[in-house]
C-alpha cells in the first residue's frame, strides 16, 4: 500500500509541475499557419509570421510554403489589449507575400522595434536583406548587417 501512495503521490508532484508552464496560443488570432517571432511573451504587441498557404508534406502534417531558404508569408502585427486591429506591416502593400528567414521584436515605450531577414525576390541567388521598423512596421529601412540566412 505504502508503494502505491508514494506512486500517486509522484505523479501528483509530476502533474502539478508540467501544469505551471505558461503556453501561449495563437489560434484565437489567426487561422493560418502561424510562427511567432523572437520576442518577449509580455509584450503588448506581438509580432506572427503568418504563411499565405499550406502545402501537404507529405507525412499528413501541414506546413508552410517554403522557397529556397525561405517561409513564404507575412508578417502580421497583434495588440493583446486589442485596441488596435491586427495588420499586415511586411510586404508593406499589405496583400503580397515575401520569404522570411528571421523575424525579431523589441518593445520599448510600447513601441515595436521589429528586424526582420527578407529575401528581396525569390531567385535563389539574391541576397537577402536585413529590414528594421522602429516604429512598429509603419516604416522599413534597409539595414546593412551580413547577409547570413538562419
Amino acid at each position: 500500500m505504502h508503494r502505491l501512495q508514494r506512486s500517486l503521490i509522484g505523479l501528483l508532484v509530476l502533474v502539478a509541475a508540467t501544469a505551471h508552464a505558461r503556453v501561449i496560443s495563437y489560434a484565437p488570432y489567426t487561422n493560418r499557419f502561424a510562427t511567432p517571432a523572437v520576442q518577449h511573451r509580455m509584450n503588448r504587441y506581438f509580432v506572427l509570421f503568418e504563411a499565405g498557404g499550406i502545402q501537404p508534406t507529405g507525412v499528413g502534417m501541414p506546413m508552410p510554403p517554403i522557397a529556397c531558404c525561405y517561409s513564404v508569408g507575412q508578417i502580421v502585427l497583434y495588440d493583446t489589449k486589442g485596441e488596435s486591429e491586427p495588420r499586415v506591416i511586411f510586404p508593406t502593400d499589405g496583400v503580397s507575400t515575401a520569404g522570411f528567414s528571421a523575424v525579431a521584436v523589441r518593445e520599448n515605450g510600447g513601441v515595436p522595434t521589429i528586424l526582420i531577414q527578407t529575401a528581396p525576390s525569390m531567385n535563389p541567388a539574391t541576397e537577402p536583406t536585413w529590414m528594421l521598423s522602429t516604429d512598429g512596421g509603419t516604416t522599413w529601412k534597409k539595414v546593412p548587417l551580413p547577409a547570413m540566412i538562419l
